[in-house]
């Protein structure tokens, strides 16, 4: 049977922002709750890395991590833990609808990232993709009135996007790529829930293990926005590259809207149907566009070294 590992890696971060976009379904019962968003991100990363230990032990794979990988597994969860404590301390000093639409200029730092240190080519198709997401993403995420934007909390998110962008990059173009998606998964969420026991308003919830709702939530939001979405990412990201994975992380807002309207009854407006629009577009622009290969030049010898080079060639000895 033909695998197409293009097709693949285009399903995989796609589904990968969908099961991530699926934050709001499981995270907003946690938060009436009390829980505080470092107790919430602790336990999804907890229980998130437990899921992908029983996948590892299940498929015999090795759990040993080699000492060359160790310092970039840290950098990599560091970039985790930043990410998601960044946004979520962002939500406190502004709007949340602000706050996430600042997140997603992360494709556009994974670009430059790309460029500019591994001299990846930035297309007219990944351009006009960018903008059509960040448009659809800036419709999707509607503000409320008298919304702002303060200094800490723009800090906040953009440290948030640019954690993410890292951690996608460095997936990609690290020793890290020679590990299984599995493994890069498993030690990235173990190894930063260090950042969160030390990070202030974490707090032990013990009565998670004795009120089903809670434990159902919980545990729905480390299988899907923690185990498989960041799993489906690694493996996109190693098949289509952490540019192509970004952008198509564009859906994850779209994914939230259409939560809102099919679970909590809101209204489908046209703004969202404008919004969704440009998101599936971008979306679309990306599937079909052509990938872009760096041609590597041509080293060009010295005149000396050329003409005994090819003195060789026509009088071999």
């Amino acid at each position: 049977m033909y695998f197409n590992k293009k097709i693949f890696g285009f399903f995989c971060a796609v589904a990968a922002a969908v099961t991530f976009g699926l934050n709001p379904l499981f995270g907003l019962k946690l938060y009436e709750n009390g829980l505080t968003p470092p107790t919430v991100l602790f336990y999804r990363f907890l229980f998130g890395s437990i899921l992908l230990a029983i996948v590892m032990f299940c498929r015999k794979q090795s759990f040993v991590l080699p000492g060359k990988y160790l310092f970039w597994m840290i950098t990599l969860a560091l970039c985790l833990a930043g990410t998601s404590l960044g946004l979520f301390f962002s939500f406190k000093k502004m709007d949340a609808s602000i706050a996430s639409t600042i997140l997603f200029v992360y494709p556009v730092i994974v670009a430059l990232i790309m460029n500019i240190f591994f001299h990846e080519k930035i297309t007219v198709a990944i351009i006009i993709s960018i903008i059509l997401s960040l448009a659809g993403v800036a419709v999707l995420c509607k503000t409320s009135e008298g919304a702002f934007i303060n200094l800490p909390g723009l800090i906040l998110a953009l440290i948030s996007a640019l954690a993410y962008a890292i951690y996608m990059v460095l997936v990609k173009q690290t020793k890290l790529r020679e590990l299984m998606p599995e493994q890069v998964t498993f030690y990235a969420m173990l190894f930063s829930l260090p950042f969160f026991l030390l990070t202030p308003g974490f707090a032990w919830k013990f009565d998670l293990f004795v009120k089903p709702v809670l434990l159902f939530n919980i545990l729905g939001l480390a299988f899907f926005p923690a185990f498989l979405s960041f799993y489906l990412m690694a493996v996109g990201i190693q098949y289509i590259g952490a540019t192509k994975t970004a952008i198509l992380g564009a859906l994850e807002p779209l994914t939230a809207v259409c939560i809102g309207v099919l679970v909590f009854h809101e209204a489908f407006t046209l703004r969202l149907a404008l919004g969704i629009i440009l998101v599936l577009s971008s979306v679309t622009l990306v599937v079909c566009s052509k990938n872009q290969k760096i041609k590597p030049q041509k080293k060009t010898l010295p005149r000396s070294d050329r003409n005994k080079a090819e003195s060789k060639t026509v009088n071999p000895q």
